[in-house]
């Protein structure tokens, strides 16, 4: 899929392939991952159209931007380097809400998450040796 998104020749069929990709990776990340918080569900949701938009456009350039996109703020620069360097940064923000999802729901799947979003991950005390594994 990512493959088809990077093809400069890409057909109009390829395209569509990679965007129902897509749109069905942030669908099922927001609404059937269970435990995920309310407040990142409605961002998920609410943003679907821009996160799919800025996943296209992270495969199509090769998975980053493009090397003319600055990754830090142009201070002395054009006025395109600094519309490239906005729209970067909106759709960096897009691409966060995916991470966090997909972090949260593996987090959960591991079961290291408790129905709300509670950590139930406990670290070992600060001077307690570690336990060791027995092998069978």
């Amino acid at each position: 899929v990512a493959a088809a998104a990077a093809d400069p020749g890409q057909t109009v069929d390829r395209v569509e392939l990679v965007t129902k990709a897509a749109r069905a990776l942030v669908e099922s990340l927001g609404v059937y991952s269970d435990g995920l918080p309310g407040d990142l569900k409605r961002e998920l949701q609410r943003e679907e159209d821009a996160i799919v938009d800025a996943l296209l456009n992270w495969v199509k350039a090769g998975g980053g931007w493009h090397r003319s996109t600055p990754s830090v703020l142009p201070r002395a620069g054009s006025e395109e380097a600094l519309a490239r360097y906005v729209e970067a940064k909106r759709r960096q923000t897009k691409l966060d809400l995916l991470t966090a999802a997909y972090l949260h729901s593996s987090a959960a799947a591991r079961g290291r998450l408790a129905p709300g979003g509670a950590s139930t991950h406990r670290p070992p005390s600060a001077g307690a040796a570690p336990k060791r594994r027995k092998w069978a």
